[in-house]
């Protein structure tokens, strides 16, 4: 399985194996692009696949692709469970019908404290052409998703997470503008954005409970100005970036290594050869996590 996940202008892959002791990696990097117009271009990003193909050395390969988020628009929609007519009723309300003729429609489904549904909405043209790519190629996809939320697959896969009552997954991004996802019961329950200035949380946006954000807030707000705080929003927090300056985020998590975790497949599976891998140069791969999926790492 080559799983790749794009953050930016950025494209990171590996590749695993299955074995007797487990799976195995035997291949792994990134390739950088100049200019993200390459998703307009069926050619160029055949060039993408080509050279990770190439790489790996796999002529029929089976592909996990992970896409940046910002390919992507996000809403909610509110539901009731005595009303399945709702959902409908409240797309032809909201939803732009010229916009839809461009956007593929998914619905994940959020903990039922929330009483809603979140919509993430994909472009046809680019659902289309890496369609096309894969059948140039002669090559399978065998899932896309999209970055926080493959990386979420990712932790219940490495470590577990779904055993879990409650865990959230933490990407410290550019500027100190961050993703957060909360899930409790197997099931997500808030999807938000922060940002660190001044040694002060702000929220950008959000999908979900009101309260558990404020609670995850205010104990992050806590972690910054290193108070000491006993009632952690969570039973585990996996924590990754997929940029370089990660200081931030190594100074927090050394606050509570037990329990504030490092999302990094590389950390649990196995390599073809005794390379030593940096953990942290290396986090921007927790968003491959969508290859696992189903998987008993």
């Amino acid at each position: 399985m080559i799983a790749i996940s794009q953050s930016g202008d950025k494209f990171y892959y590996l590749n695993w194996i299955p074995s007797e002791s487990g799976l195995i990696i035997t291949k792994y990097g990134n390739i950088k692009v100049n200019d993200l117009s390459l998703f307009k271009n069926k050619d160029e990003l055949n060039q993408i696949f080509l050279h990770i193909m190439s790489d790996v050395k796999i002529d029929t390969p089976i592909f996990s692709l992970s896409l940046d988020q910002r390919n992507l628009i996000f809403s909610s929609n509110y539901i009731d469970v005595n009303n399945s007519e709702l959902l409908d009723w409240y797309q032809v309300q909201t939803q732009d019908p010229s916009l839809n003729e461009e956007m593929d429609n998914y619905y994940y489904p959020m903990h039922k404290s929330v009483l809603k549904h979140l919509s993430i909405s994909f472009p046809k043209f680019l659902r289309k052409m890496i369609k096309e790519n894969m059948e140039t190629l002669n090559a399978h996809l065998h899932n896309l998703n999209t970055g926080i939320f493959s990386a979420e697959n990712g932790a219940r896969a490495w470590f577990h997470a779904s055993k879990l009552n409650s865990y959230l997954i933490w990407k410290f991004g550019k500027n100190k503008k961050d993703e957060l996802l909360l899930i409790k019961e197997n099931n997500l329950t808030s999807y938000f954005s922060i940002s660190r200035k001044n040694k002060k949380v702000n929220l950008n946006w959000q999908f979900g409970n009101d309260e558990e954000i404020n609670d995850i807030c205010e104990y992050i707000d806590n972690l910054m100005k290193n108070k000491k705080k006993s009632n952690r929003p969570c039973d585990k927090i996996y924590v990754y970036s997929c940029i370089d300056k990660v200081e931030d985020l190594k100074r927090i998590q050394k606050q509570d290594e037990k329990n504030i975790i490092l999302l990094n497949p590389f950390s649990v599976l196995d390599m073809i050869d005794s390379r030593k891998v940096n953990l942290y140069d290396t986090l921007p791969f927790a968003e491959t996590g969508n290859a696992f999926g189903g998987i008993d790492v």
